[in-house]
C-alpha cells in the first residue's frame, strides 16, 4: 500500500528576504526568523515518534538564518542511539537544477538492511525501492530536494511482505558549500500494527494510514 501525495508533510522554507533601508532590513529579518520558527514548530508538531522530533530538532539547529546544514555539519556521534535507522543520500548532479536528480544510498544503518532484506549502501533508491511506490518517493525527494524542505511521512510495509509493520520516515536536506542540495539525511522508524496505529492517533494524523 503506498500513501497519496497530499499525505506527504513537508516543512520549513529557507527563502531569504532583504531591503537596503537598514531598519526595514531589520524589521524584514525579524519577521522572516519568526516565519522561519513557526514554520519549524508546526512541521515538528506532525511528527509522530520521538526519534523523529530528536533528529528534526538537532537538523534545525544547525540551520542560521535561511541556511540549510552542510554535511560537516552533523556529527553522528551526537546521536548514537539513532545510528541503526540513519541513512545518508547522496543527490546526483546536485549542481544542475535542471538536470535529473538520482538518488544514491551513501551509508545506511542497520535497521535498513533489516527493512528491506538487503544491504543498501551504494545502491541508487529506484535499485530497491518498490516500483509501486516510485511515484510516492519522487514525490518525496521532489519536496526535499528542488524545495529544499523537510518532509515526513508513513508508509505500510505490506509490499516488502512485513504487513502491519509501518515505516515513519523523515528525510532532512543538506547542502554543499555552493548551497546545493546535496545529500539527505534520512531516519527511518518502524512500529507494529496497533502501536503504529496508537502513534498516529496520538498526533491527529490516522488518516495517513487508514
Amino acid at each position: 500500500m503506498s500513501v497519496e501525495l497530499g499525505q506527504i508533510e513537508a516543512g520549513r522554507f529557507h527563502a531569504s528576504q532583504r531591503l537596503s533601508n537598514g531598519s526595514q532590513e531589520t524589521a524584514v529579518q525579524s519577521r522572516a526568523a519568526q516565519n522561519l520558527d513557526e514554520q519549524a514548530a508546526a512541521f515538528k508538531a506532525q511528527l509522530v515518534t520521538a526519534e523523529q522530533r530528536q533528529l528534526f530538532d538537532y537538523w534545525d539547529a544547525r540551520c542560521i538564518g535561511d541556511a540549510l546544514p552542510k554535511r560537516a555539519d552533523i556529527d553522528p556521534i551526537d546521536f548514537p542511539r539513532l545510528l541503526p535507522s540513519i541513512s545518508l543520500l547522496e543527490v546526483e548532479n546536485a549542481d544542475q537544477r535542471h538536470a535529473e536528480h538520482r538518488v544514491r544510498v551513501r551509508l545506511a544503518g542497520t535497521r535498513l538492511r533489516d527493512m528491506y532484506g538487503r544491504e543498501t549502501t551504494g545502491l541508487y533508491l529506484d535499485e530497491f525501492l518498490p516500483p509501486q511506490n516510485d511515484s510516492y518517493w519522487t514525490a518525496a525527494f521532489t519536496r526535499v530536494i528542488s524545495q529544499g524542505k523537510p518532509a515526513q511521512g508513513v508508509l505500510s510495509l505490506e509490499d516488502l511482505g512485513q504487513a502491519g509493520t509501518f515505516q515513519f520516515w523523515l528525510r532532512l536536506p543538506l547542502v554543499d558549500a555552493e548551497g546545493n542540495i546535496a545529500m539527505v539525511l534520512g531516519l527511518d522508524t518502524l512500529l507494529v500494527s496497533e502501536k503504529a496505529r496508537v502513534a498516529v492517533r496520538n498526533t491527529s494524523l490516522e488518516s495517513l494510514i487508514a
